[in-house]
């Protein structure tokens, strides 16, 4: 009896173990898969997921021709181990349905047409400057009262990241009316309205009177950033979009909400090399006067920030976008600027991931002028557009701290998107 009851508990930890197994698996296959396929009217893309998958092209019309094993046809099976193609006749869309053994749903990649899109390339060195969308709370703190206690009004109350919209009805943009409204506080008791993620709320706290006779809140708040990065393209219409990444702040680390901001030129004045563990840096400052205002921000998102380019007129070297199945392993090559001009310099692709919402590509710099000047990507270069057989495929985005030498780069296709193509 004891035996039959070891068997059983064995048999259950198995199916345990082949299910965690097995989650993983269908887990990590997932992430190997993109999310859309972006096609170009009248002309035929290949495409190889290398996956034991199959799958099913779901076409409404016969917009979309998909080949495989010299079979044509608007819906067809496809096994997903093998390289299949699909021809765009016309705009249109439609779906691949992807399963697991014929049977288990994974997932549904898009597949949508385009015409073929230019944008301005970029590669140019960019001073940042925004306002956040409210006080920014950076921090907690205790506050010694008129009586030498500490105290700390703010806790279980107000969190790192929130962003404070108003105190007591008065709405405030920036810390200086933030410290104002504290100043004339009629009272101890102050109610703030609160952005906290995609929540609004209104909290209540007492505020401290010190011996200096101020109202304090026990919070470290900032209300503005600057910083430098690199411009990856500007669109026909004037739409730019730079960096790559979102901004995030430095002490919460968490993605800043923009109320407005500008880019502007810089006069760099030193170049920081990089070293394993240390990263490198552009040094230099913004030039903010408004003749040298190049264009206004006006979202900071996912994949850089996207706003409105000021001079649309002397727009020039327009280049194709490269999709990410026409992206090669091997060379390439990067635009930055590290002087008083833009450059190219030789790196190569040395691995591609189309499942990746942002780190899309690991680059490596092989070109020996730029590792001299910079020992590979540092920080500044964000943004930096990377070019393949003359068609704009991506942006650097982050460098890998202990080799400085090799980053991460974003699909140039994931940066438009947020620019609705």
């Amino acid at each position: 009896m004891e035996q039959m009851k070891y068997k059983m508990l064995y048999l259950i930890f198995l199916i345990i173990d082949l299910c965690l197994l097995s989650t993983l698996g269908m887990t990590k296959i997932q992430k190997r898969l993109p999310q859309r396929l972006y096609l170009y009217q009248h002309a035929e893309e290949t495409f190889d997921f290398s996956l034991p998958l199959q799958g099913k092209v779901e076409a409404s019309q016969d917009t979309i021709q998909c080949t495989q094993a010299n079979t044509q046809h608007a819906n067809v099976h496809l096994n997903l181990q093998e390289p299949f193609s699909l021809y765009a006749q016309e705009k249109g869309s439609c779906m691949i349905q992807v399963k697991l053994l014929g049977i288990i749903p994974l997932k549904h990649i898009a597949v949508k047409v385009l015409d073929e899109k230019e944008v301005c390339l970029g590669g140019k060195t960019i001073g940042i400057r925004v306002d956040t969308n409210g006080v920014l709370v950076l921090g907690l703190g205790k506050i010694e009262d008129a009586q030498a206690y500490n105290q700390e009004p703010a806790r279980n109350v107000i969190q790192p990241g929130d962003y404070i919209q108003s105190i007591n009805g008065k709405t405030v943009y920036t810390k200086e009316e933030l410290i104002g409204e504290l100043a004339v506080l009629p009272s101890e008791k102050v109610v703030l309205k609160i952005k906290r993620g995609n929540t609004h709320l209104l909290v209540s706290l007492h505020a401290i009177r010190t011996k200096n006779n101020q109202w304090k809140l026990g919070i470290w708040v900032r209300d503005d950033t600057q910083g430098i990065g690199t411009l990856t393209f500007v669109k026909k219409n004037g739409q730019f979009v730079a960096l790559g990444h979102g901004i995030t702040d430095v002490d919460t680390g968490l993605q800043m909400e923009v109320k407005n901001g500008y880019i502007c030129d810089v006069g760099i004045y030193h170049i920081q090399r990089g070293d394993v563990g240390k990263p490198g840096a552009i040094g230099g400052f913004l030039k903010k006067e408004r003749a040298n205002r190049l264009g206004t921000i006006r979202k900071n998102s996912r994949v850089g920030i996207i706003g409105t380019w000021k001079d649309t007129d002397q727009l020039e070297n327009f280049l194709p976008i490269g999709l990410k199945q026409q992206i090669k392993i091997g060379k390439a090559k990067i635009i930055c600027q590290l002087g008083k001009k833009s450059e190219s310099y030789d790196v190569k692709i040395i691995k591609k991931n189309l499942g990746s919402k942002e780190k899309n590509l690991v680059i490596q710099v092989i070109d020996p002028r730029l590792l001299n000047k910079t020992g590979g990507i540092v920080q500044g270069m964000s943004g930096s557009p990377i070019i393949q057989d003359g068609k704009l495929i991506g942006a650097v985005t982050h460098v890998f701290v202990n080799n400085p030498q090799k980053g991460y780069g974003i699909f140039i296709e994931s940066m438009l998107e947020e620019t609705n193509f």
